[in-house]
């Protein structure tokens, strides 16, 4: 665990308590863990086991994010998904290779097959000056494909929601939170 965490660049946010993250009839642990990676560790100011009762064997963890504006107040996912089948993935391919052919034609360059293509594109990134605008191309070049070969996940490009249960009700809630609050409360009686 400590391996994968590190070559990811990720952190564990837990901080020694006196409370434990989980509590059940065999015993406490601090099972649960906050994994943060480098933007967000900065922004963690505090975090703490929250000492009330909860409707689970596993306890709140209360934590404050720091000072950090987002723009507009809001976060917004900009990652843009598409629906990939084995016809999207094939058509996908073909219109990458045709379109990088021509950007390449259009340099000077006569290439055809992937191998030369591929060869032809490493050498501009080698005799670039700027690598970064080569790769601003690429990223340019690969959203226009995807734009013009696949189709978006969902309404509008939005992740699809789940549908509601209609015969789950706010009473149904209530009485499962009761439920699962008075089960823990027996557990921890009962050790």
């Amino acid at each position: 665990m400590e391996e994968f965490l590190i070559s990811d660049q990720l952190h564990i946010a837990n901080i020694e308590s006196s409370y434990t993250t989980s509590q059940t009839c065999r015993g406490a642990s601090n099972i649960d863990l906050t994994i943060l990676n480098n933007t967000a560790i900065k922004y963690l100011q505090d975090w703490a086991v929250y000492d009330r009762e909860s409707c689970s064997d596993h306890n709140i963890i209360k934590y404050a994010p720091g000072e950090w504006s987002i723009p507009g107040g809001r976060i917004h996912n900009t990652r843009k998904r598409y629906i990939m089948t084995q016809k999207n993935t094939e058509k996908l391919q073909a219109t990458v290779l045709q379109t990088m052919e021509q950007i390449t034609r259009e340099t000077g360059t006569i290439v055809k097959g992937e191998d030369m293509l591929d060869e032809t594109w490493c050498q501009r990134m080698k005799r670039a000056p700027n690598i970064e605008a080569v790769v601003d191309e690429l990223q340019d070049i690969l959203e226009q494909v995807c734009r013009s070969s696949l189709t978006r996940t969902g309404r509008d490009g939005k992740a699809l929601r789940h549908k509601p249960i209609p015969w789950w009700t706010s009473q149904l809630t209530t009485q499962r939170k009761e439920v699962n609050a008075k089960s823990r409360r027996y557990q921890r009686t009962n050790t």
